[in-house]
């Protein structure tokens, strides 16, 4: 969980359909399995991802991004429809 606490989330919208989700991992050691939850703009579902969607209740995305380096940022794309 400590190293879960480390990274920083962002979700920023690019265009009408696609929301990146960028994480940045502020701690010291590598980070495996970081799955972010995003709540959809109201009417939104996701279409595609970068990375595998993951089950989500609707109005949300889950997706497991990938390996986070110590002081690294990872960025993913969602699609929504």
């Amino acid at each position: 969980w400590r190293a879960r606490a480390a990274v920083r989330m962002r979700v920023t919208r690019e265009g009408e359909r696609i929301l990146r989700v960028t994480a940045t991992n502020a701690g010291a050691e590598a980070i495996d399995g970081v799955v972010a939850r995003v709540v959809l703009p109201p009417g939104a579902r996701t279409a595609a991802g970068s990375v595998p969607l993951l089950p989500a209740p609707d109005g949300q995305a889950r997706v497991q991004l990938p390996r986070i380096p110590a002081g690294a940022t990872r960025s993913v794309t969602l699609l929504l429809r």
